[in-house]
């Protein structure tokens, strides 16, 4: 179907199991596909420049996604079912203008250079516990709001400085959240300092608290507890389980400073 310019639609049975190289690249007039369960891989060049291209359901087989596979498909707003998907190959959906954020993608291990350049309408993007391996996800392209979250415990080794660049003039950099208690990890690490490295904060309970004036100063002591939710929006699910606060409402009572005026 390559080039195939008045191509609006088409119907892939549950029986393919394998899809080509370029199969659908520049049938400009393609709207939604449904990828059937059995195809593992959508290869190189699969959907590039299917410009009237807006959403790819299915693909619950799918461990890899190709270079170019969904590349210049501007009107592409969802993909869904990635599950699986263990690489994502570079430049897989630069250029897609509109795509919002991905589904969470679990057993995720490598993405390659590119693969989200000129996605300016993502906003997040998450780096599962088992990644391997990240190079310049965003070729110093993207939106300026874009966070990143990884669920690792400890930084991997990054491909590249520039690895969460977002642009290059100015040079500025996507913040990374890292799990509660790994901040000062991350920020040791020379390729993941670039970014501005962010724990989240619990909110918290104060259910019982003494303050003891003497001689002019103040003992405070006060027992903390886990409130509910934490102070920031829109996290992912595999990030939140990915962070372990219950050492948090010691550490936060043990922070607290008191000013106390006779």
């Amino acid at each position: 179907f390559y080039g195939a310019t008045q191509l609006t639609s088409v119907t892939l049975p549950e029986t393919v199991t394998k899809i080509r190289d370029e199969a659908f690249g520049g049938c400009s007039s393609l709207t939604p596909v449904n990828v059937p369960s059995g195809v593992t891989a959508i290869p190189t060049g699969c959907f590039k420049n299917c410009s009237s291209l807006t959403s790819v359901t299915g693909m619950a087989g799918v461990t890899s996604i190709g270079s170019m596979a969904f590349m210049s498909c501007p009107a592409l707003t969802t993909v869904e079912g990635l599950a699986k998907v263990e690489t994502i190959s570079q430049f897989a959906f630069s250029g897609d203008v509109l795509m919002p954020n991905l589904p969470e993608m679990p057993n995720l291990k490598t993405i390659e250079r590119n693969a989200f350049s000129n996605c300016n309408s993502m906003t997040m993007l998450l780096l599962p516990a088992g990644m391997e391996s990240v190079t310049e996800v965003f070729g110093n392209k993207s939106t300026g709001d874009m966070k990143v979250y990884s669920c690792m415990t400890a930084p991997i080794t990054l491909n590249g400085v520039y690895t969460f660049c977002v642009s290059s003039n100015p040079r500025a950099y996507a913040p990374v959240y890292v799990p509660y208690g790994t901040a000062g990890t991350y920020r040791d690490d020379w390729y993941w300092s670039d970014s501005e490295i962010r724990e989240l904060t619990p909110n918290v309970d104060i259910v019982d608290c003494d303050v003891t004036p003497s001689a002019g100063n103040a003992t405070f002591t006060a027992d903390v507890v886990l409130g509910q939710g934490i102070q920031e929006e829109n996290v992912p699910a595999l990030f939140l389980a990915a962070n372990d606060f219950t050492a948090y409402p010691a550490a936060y009572a043990a922070g607290m400073k008191v000013e106390y005026r006779l």
